[in-house]
């Protein structure tokens, strides 16, 4: 059975959308990782075009921890010292 494209790309929407969501609620609580979701969040975005790529990494805040991720593979010194105490 085949799966029509427009299929593939509503998943894609939504998958991200609440994968955005997640990670901004992970802001606010401590023992939710908001990384992750947010570099899932790109990559459906990622499946939909670059112009949905482009509106999350203008989103502040979520914009430079993707370029972070994109350029080092990791995540900033002074936001994990902000999670970690965050977490205290």
């Amino acid at each position: 059975m085949a799966v029509s494209r427009l299929m593939i790309r509503l998943c894609c929407l939504c998958g991200g959308l609440v994968s955005l969501m997640v990670g901004i609620v992970g802001i606010f609580l401590p023992l939710l990782p908001t990384t992750p979701f947010v570099i899932l969040a790109a990559l459906l975005f990622s499946q939909l075009g670059e112009s949905w790529v482009a509106w999350l990494y203008r989103i502040p805040g979520i914009g430079t921890a993707l370029s972070d991720w994109d350029t080092h593979r990791t995540i900033r010194r002074e936001t994990k010292y902000l999670a970690f105490v965050m977490i205290i």
